[in-house]
């Protein structure tokens, strides 16, 4: 079923962007959490079948408000729940791609191969009936096969990912973070995930559920060249 929440928002979200946006990420985080330990499963299985090299992993978020809020009206928010999928090749990111869209209907697909290394493919889907009906087939919650997200899936190799998080093609590099400020705002505790950090999990290769990184750990993911101060991780 498509999920047409996205046009709702784009018309409520001018009398209060903050909630609205908090609203539309509460109905839907649920049935991403679903599907992300699913894929979670899925992954491990190929591993574990041979058809997957050990290498590959997931990495999923949630976008935070701040940054899905700096859009403006025109853009469609087809973004904020996002899956990254890191394989050892592009052979295996063709494998992957084939498994994986078997069962979700495709909206865009982009295919970025810019000057600064950072090289992938950015697909955004929602789910088909048929694996909403599976992935929702014990759940209690019948509104959960109502509001499943548009999702953005980027697939990459490992390499574009060092590239993007720590080399050429970085985060911090292309949208000219000042660390600066980062660093002051941390050290201050004002980083909220879901408000200036976004929700994120990591794949986990000896459990069937995504790891939930704590605040820290999404700081470390988002900013690699910040050196976080010395306290006790929760």
């Amino acid at each position: 079923m498509k999920n047409n929440f996205k046009e709702q928002l784009k018309v409520n979200i001018k009398d209060d962007r903050f909630f609205h946006y908090k609203k539309f990420v509460i109905q839907q985080q649920e049935q991403f959490e679903i599907y992300i330990n699913y894929l979670n499963r899925y992954i491990n299985s190929l591993r574990s079948e041979g058809v997957a090299s050990n290498s590959l992993r997931i990495r999923a978020r949630i976008k935070a408000a701040e940054s899905a809020l700096k859009n403006d009206d025109r853009k469609a928010l087809d973004d904020v729940f996002g899956i990254e999928i890191i394989c050892e090749s592009d052979n295996e990111i063709n494998t992957v791609r084939e498994l994986i869209e078997k069962y979700v209907y495709i909206l865009k697909q982009k295919i970025h191969d810019k000057e600064n290394g950072y090289k992938a493919i950015h697909c955004s889907f929602y789910l088909n009936d048929k694996i909403i009906e599976m992935l929702t087939r014990d759940s209690a919650n019948k509104e959960a096969r109502k509001l499943f997200p548009i999702i953005e899936v980027q697939y990459k190799t490992e390499n574009v990912f060092q590239k993007a998080n720590f080399g050429s093609a970085s985060h911090e590099k292309y949208k000219k973070i000042d660390i600066n400020l980062i660093k002051k705002l941390y050290e201050n505790n004002q980083l909220k995930l879901g408000i200036n950090l976004p929700f994120m999990w990591v794949s986990d290769p000896n459990h069937n559920t995504m790891r939930k990184l704590s605040t820290d750990e999404v700081i470390e993911a988002m900013y690699p060249s910040l050196k976080l101060k010395e306290k006790e991780r929760i």
